[in-house]
């Protein structure tokens, strides 16, 4: 029955799913870059927030909080938003930080896979 009601959310929210992965992909957010991380971080926060969950920055805003419910039993599920520098941008046969939804992943395209499942947390 929960594999049935998951499938049809994502297919019913299937575009929406992809231009929120493909906006967030789109920041560049490099470990060392502190700003980018930070709007990546935000992306992130308010995407959240916008689908009803509750979100707050801890650490000196080095950590965001995406919770809903509550009670003495939570569960909790960590992720990231930064990703490491692509070094020299000749050597990429694909562009950087953009979805590309015509073949299929490869390891050039880490932002999906490390912000992919992240996304997909927000799934009610």
């Amino acid at each position: 029955m929960y594999r049935e009601k998951l499938t049809q959310y994502i297919d019913n929210k299937q575009s929406e799913m992809l231009k929120n992965l493909a906006d967030f992909i789109q920041i560049p957010s490099i470990s060392e870059n502190k700003n980018q991380v930070s709007e990546a971080l935000n992306y992130a926060l308010n995407l959240g927030k916008s689908l009803g969950f509750k979100v707050s920055l801890v650490l000196d805003g080095q950590v965001g909080v995406i919770e809903m419910g509550g009670g003495q039993e939570t569960l909790g599920i960590l992720s990231h938003v930064d990703v490491v520098a692509p070094g020299d941008m000749d050597k990429w046969m694909t562009p950087l930080l953009r979805l590309l939804s015509n073949r299929a992943i490869s390891m050039e395209e880490a932002p999906l896979m490390i912000r992919g499942p992240s996304l997909l947390l927000y799934m009610p």
